[in-house]
C-alpha cells in the first residue's frame, strides 16, 4: 500500500471516528430538544416539564397510590430514559427506551427491576409502555 493511499485510509477513520463521538442521531426528536414544553401521560398520570435546553434532566411529578411525587426524568444520548423520584432519597421509579415523535413520547418500560427501585414507589408490572403528549 502505497503512502497516500495510508495517508487517505487513516484520515478517513480520523473522521468517520470523530464524526460518531460528537454525531447525535437522537438531537431534536427528544423533548428535551424541545424547551419551554410540558409532557403529560394519564395512565399512570405523569408530567414533565422541559425548561433548560442544555440539561438532561426536566422535573415534574408522578402520582402513586393517590399522592403526588416529585421526579427527575433523566434522558440519555441514545434512546433511554430513567424516571427517579426524590421521595425515597432519588430512587428508580422506571426507565425504558424510547420512541420519539413531535407531540408524543412512547417508553417501552424496562423488564429489569433496577437495584435502587424503592418498593414503594414502582409502577404496576402490568404497564408495559407510557405515552406522553406534548402540551404547550
Amino acid at each position: 500500500m502505497g503512502i497516500r493511499r495510508f495517508a487517505l485510509l487513516v484520515l478517513l477513520l480520523f473522521i468517520v471516528f470523530q464524526t460518531s463521538c460528537v454525531w447525535d442521531r437522537n438531537n431534536g426528536k427528544r423533548p428535551i430538544d424541545q424547551p419551554g414544553t410540558r409532557w403529560v401521560s394519564s395512565d399512570p398520570y405523569i408530567w414533565f416539564e422541559v425548561t433548560d435546553p442544555n440539561d438532561r434532566t426536566c422535573y415534574g411529578e408522578i402520582e402513586l397510590d393517590g399522592e403526588n411525587i416529585k421526579i427527575e426524568v433523566f434522558f440519555a444520548y441514545d434512546r433511554r430514559m430513567w424516571v427517579k423520584t426524590s421521595k425515597a432519597a432519588g430512587t428508580m421509579v422506571f426507565g425504558g427506551e424510547c420512541e420519539f415523535s413531535d407531540n408524543i413520547l412512547v417508553v417501552l418500560l424496562s423488564k429489569e427491576k433496577p437495584a435502587d427501585q424503592h418498593p414503594l414507589y414502582y409502577l404496576d408490572d402490568s404497564i408495559e409502555t407510557i405515552t406522553f403528549y406534548r402540551e404547550d
